[in-house]
């Protein structure tokens, strides 16, 4: 979490405090306030040492984030590696006993539903959206992130693209319900084996859809939620 020079400032000067007294009060050098003021940047110590001599609530002197902040440390990235690494091999392993790995593979579909979900993020939103939404990906390798505003507004544009990635895959099964139907309403003795065999690859979109939205996006949106419920917990 990030002090607000400027807030720190303004609640000074309410209480008719120069800079020397608040380093008084504080326990901190003159030049560590000065420095505070000017940059934002403080230690854990210095920012309790403020709170306490100014006696405000921790929101007065801290900056609204318009950034979500993250760390990343080589055990954070591991795990969430080992994570994903284990949900891919219990998918693949289903389909593996299930049929052949290379029958639940169609590029088509999956450049479909991607595609879509990057059209309708662009269209619902903004360029910027977008942009943050596909860079805000890497936050699935980390636990340690600092919400706010700009981690509600994520999470709202990856809620809408979970949406957009169902819509995408129900798109593509209803064209190819009635391409199948079509196909056999012209054929005499009704679904053959092409059509069933059609109707299983009709199903892939909705599974992209499924693996896209439940393996990463909602993920990322839950991080982002309680991320942002626990900036709110220390600023009350």
């Amino acid at each position: 979490m990030r002090l607000s020079g400027e807030k720190l400032k303004s609640v000074r000067m309410q209480k008719n405090w120069s800079q020397e007294v608040l380093a008084t009060a504080s326990g901190l050098s003159l030049r560590t306030i000065q420095r505070i003021e000017k940059t934002g940047n403080a230690s854990n110590e210095s920012y309790l040492s403020l709170l306490a001599a100014l006696d405000v609530p921790l929101s007065s002197i801290t900056a609204q984030s318009t950034e979500v902040e993250a760390n990343w440390s080589g055990e954070m990235i591991m795990k969430a590696l080992a994570a994903v690494l284990l949900v891919k091999l219990i998918v693949v392993g289903m389909m593996v006993m299930n049929a052949r790995f290379i029958d639940f593979i169609n590029i088509p579909n999956v450049l479909f539903v991607v595609l879509f979900t990057l059209a309708m993020t662009l269209l619902s939103y903004d360029l910027d959206r977008l942009w943050a939404a596909m860079k805000g990906i890497r936050y699935i390798f980390t636990q340690d992130i600092i919400g706010g505003q700009a981690a509600r507004q994520l999470a709202q544009t990856y809620q809408s693209q979970i949406q957009f990635c169902y819509g995408a895959g129900a798109i593509v099964f209803l064209i190819g319900c009635i391409a199948i139907t079509q196909v056999a309403s012209n054929q005499i003795d009704g679904f053959d084996k092409g059509a069933i065999a059609g109707f299983s690859v009709n199903l892939l979109p909705l599974l992209y859809a499924t693996m896209i939205s439940e393996g990463l996006l909602r993920p990322l949106k839950i991080k982002l939620l309680a991320a942002d419920e626990a900036d709110l917990q220390e600023q009350s």
